[in-house]
């Protein structure tokens, strides 16, 4: 699971707080949050995905917004309505990195 954090931005009203990004794709986000937002609520978010040289910044679109457990936090999915060409670039690349498996020794430990 992806945990990065980052930032997100409301103009209306005008408030930005930390949340935890923890998935990311092409058209989405998913991240945790200690504030819940309302689906259909339009947002900016700042991010650096592990390995990029430039932050990310996107604006996007609550699809969904539940109770993420225990933790007192509220997952939120968003739809990705907006990036420059360079962001969609990074993010792209991020999401077709090949994973590479952990390194064993002889007897399979890692």
């Amino acid at each position: 699971m992806l945990q990065v954090s980052a930032t997100v931005h409301l103009t209306w009203p005008q408030s930005q707080w930390t949340v935890h990004l923890i998935d990311v794709s092409r058209s989405g986000v998913a991240f945790a949050s200690a504030l819940p937002l309302e689906f259909g609520t339009s947002f900016v978010l700042a991010f650096s995905l592990p390995g990029a040289d430039k932050p990310c910044t996107v604006l996007g679109n609550v699809v969904y917004c539940g109770d993420a457990g225990r933790s007192g936090l509220y997952r939120i999915g968003a739809r990705l309505l907006r990036m420059t060409p360079e962001t969609q670039e990074l993010i792209l690349d991020f999401v077709t990195l090949p994973v590479t498996p952990p390194c064993r020794d002889a007897s399979g430990n890692t």
